[in-house]
C-alpha cells in the first residue's frame, strides 16, 4: 500500500494497526470488491478530477468545497471494507478540517486565507490557542501554510487514495487469475500444494507474465520478484496476557 508496513506475525494471526488479523483475513476481504464496487468507485474518482481541474484552472473555493464533499463520499465508499477501515481511520480530521477551510470563504477575505508569511512567534501562539481554545486558526487547517501550501497537501492525499485503489485493481484480478488457473487446477487441496502454487506463480516467468496484472499507469510499481523485508523478533503480549516472540516485518511498500 503507501509507506513502509510495519506488522507482527505469530502463528496464523497478524498484528497491524494495534489489531489483530487471521492470516488471510484481509485479504479475503479486499477480494470481495467487485468489479461493479470498483466501477461505483471510479465514478467518485472522476468527479474529484473533474472538480480538481476546475478549481486549478479558476481557483475559485467552491469547487475545492465540492471535491471535499466527493473526496469524503470516497472514503465512505472505501470504508466499506476492513482493510480501507484501517488505512483511513486517522483521516477525519484532515476531512472535517478541509471542510472548515474551503466554507470560510464567505466570512474572510481571500488574502487572509492565503496569506502564509508568520513569523515563528506567531506559528507558536497559533499552536498555543489550539491547546487552550481547541479552535484551530484558519493557517493551521489541513496543513500549517496558505492555500497553495494546503491544496499541496491536499493533492498528496488524493495520490494516497489512488495508489490505494490502483493497488487493489492489479491485486484483485491476480488472485483471481491464480485460484482460477493454479488453485482449481490442483488434484489434492493442501496447505503444502497451496504454497507450491504461490511459489509457482511468482517464479515462473511464464506466468509472471500472463497472470499477475501491472499497474497502467509508469507512476506505479510494477511487479518485483522480492520486496526488500527487514524481520526482526520482538516479544509481545498476547490477547490472553501471556508473552510470545513475534516476528516483526517491515516491509517497504509495492502491493497489498
Amino acid at each position: 500500500m503507501d509507506g513502509d508496513i510495519v506488522f507482527y506475525i505469530h502463528g496464523d494471526t497478524i498484528e497491524y494497526g494495534g489489531e489483530l488479523f487471521s492470516a488471510g483475513e484481509l485479504t479475503a476481504d479486499i477480494l470481495n470488491l467487485s468489479l461493479e464496487d470498483y466501477q461505483r468507485i471510479q465514478k467518485n474518482v472522476r468527479r474529484m478530477k473533474n472538480l480538481t481541474e476546475q478549481y486549478e484552472r479558476t481557483q475559485d473555493r467552491e469547487f475545492w468545497r465540492k471535491l471535499n464533499y466527493q473526496f469524503m463520499a470516497l472514503r465512505m465508499r472505501m470504508m466499506e471494507f476492513r482493510v480501507f477501515q484501517i488505512l483511513l481511520r486517522d483521516d477525519s480530521k484532515f476531512f472535517n478540517e478541509a471542510r472548515q477551510y474551503t466554507e470560510y470563504r464567505s466570512s474572510l477575505p481571500e488574502e487572509d486565507l492565503d496569506y502564509e508569511d508568520f513569523s515563528a512567534d506567531q506559528w507558536v501562539e497559533m499552536a498555543e490557542q489550539v491547546e487552550t481554545t481547541g479552535q484551530i486558526p484558519v493557517p493551521l487547517l489541513i496543513f500549517p501554510g496558505g492555500r497553495k501550501t494546503k491544496w499541496l497537501y491536499y493533492r498528496k492525499q488524493m495520490n494516497r487514495y489512488e495508489r490505494y485503489l490502483g493497488d487493489v485493481a492489479c491485486f484483485n484480478p491476480t488472485i483471481h487469475n491464480f485460484i482460477h488457473f493454479l488453485i482449481s487446477k490442483l488434484e489434492h487441496n493442501s496447505p503444502e500444494n497451496y504454497a507450491a502454487s504461490l511459489y509457482q506463480l511468482y517464479n515462473d516467468e511464464r506466468l509472471v507474465e500472463k497472470l499477475i496484472v501491472n499497474p497502467r499507469s509508469l507512476e506505479q510499481p510494477f511487479y518485483q520478484k522480492y520486496d526488500h523485508c527487514v524481520v526482526g523478533y520482538v516479544p509481545r503480549e498476547l490477547p490472553d496476557e501471556r508473552f510470545a516472540i513475534w516476528v516483526l516485518c517491515y516491509q517497504v511498500r509495492k502491493m497489498i
